[in-house]
Order: C-alpha cells, then structure tokens, then sequence
C-alpha cells in the first residue's frame, strides 16, 4: 500500500491498475465521474478485449483486462462511460478487422509485384557453369552459344517449347 496513492497493483513491469481511476484510461478526469461496472458489463469488456487482441490491438487495457478479468474471480471496476462507450464501440472494432485484414493483404502482396510475376530476388542466382535451360549438371559436355547462328539456332528452336523458352529479346 502506497500511502499518497492507496493500493496498487502491478503486472509484470509496466501494466499497473489504480482501482479508483478508470479501467481503460487508467486517469482521473475532471467533471467526469467514473462508474462501478456491472457484471454484464465486465463480461463485455473481457469479450471486447478478447477480440481486440486476436486483431492485433496491444494496448494497456487490453493487458489489463488478460490480467483482472479473467475466471470468475474478477475485481470490482470502474470506469467513464465515454471510455467504456469507446472502447465497445461495434464501428471502432470493426475499423480495427479491417485494417488487420488490409495489413495482412498488404504484406501478401509484397511477396508478388502487381501483375503476378516473380521478383529477381524471390528466384534463385543463375548458375553459368550448369545449363541454361534447365540449371543441371549432367556430366556432359556443356556447348557454348557466344557464336551468333547457334545462339540464333537455340532461341528459334526454344520458342516452340515453352519448357526451353527464355525471353533473350
């Protein structure tokens, strides 16, 4: 017990619980009483903050309420309605599912460039020393193509297989 401040609860290092200031804010507003919550309301809270956190949301409250209001022995709270209005709020989680799922489309579409194609850094180095076609050291001997008819030869003949077909234009 903290004789300036009364009892304080702490979790870990950093999420405290001051019981006599609002559960989410953790503050004391002036003109702005706080409430005693019912046990509905502490059941809305802890779903709240369940589905929150499974959309990413890392706030102080969130961790408060993993902390206090979980099993049945939950602490009495008190909190503003205008926080507890906010936190519940139906459009702001929703707001929240759709910008996880944005971010997780946004982090897909890094993998692939817009039009579907593959980046030169998803694909492996070229190897010179193996064949050109099909990268695989078959212990024969390997032709060179630097001579302009074979090089010629070899890219008319790839255009009929699509397997050989590499785009030297």
């Amino acid at each position: 017990t903290n004789k300036t401040m009364g009892p304080l609860f702490s979790v870990g290092d950093e999420i405290k619980l001051i019981p006599w200031l609002c559960f989410i804010c953790q503050k004391s507003k002036k003109d702005v009483p706080t409430y005693k919550t019912s046990i509905e309301s502490i059941l809305k809270l802890k779903n709240v903050a369940a589905e929150r956190k499974s959309h990413g949301d890392k706030s102080d409250t969130i961790e408060r309420a993993d902390k206090y209001l979980q099993g049945e022995n939950t602490i009495q709270i008190k909190c503003h309605k205008t926080c507890y209005g906010s936190f519940t709020n139906k459009e702001h989680i929703d707001r929240l599912v759709i910008n996880t799922k944005q971010k997780k489309v946004k982090q897909e579409s890094n993998n692939v460039t817009s039009n579907g194609t593959v980046t030169r850094s998803k694909v492996p180095a070229f190897n010179y020393a193996l064949c050109a076609f099909c990268q695989v050291h078959l212990n024969k001997e390997l032709k060179r193509m630097s001579q302009m008819d074979i090089s010629s030869f070899v890219k008319e003949n790839a255009k009929f297989n699509p397997r050989l077909f590499m785009p030297y234009y």
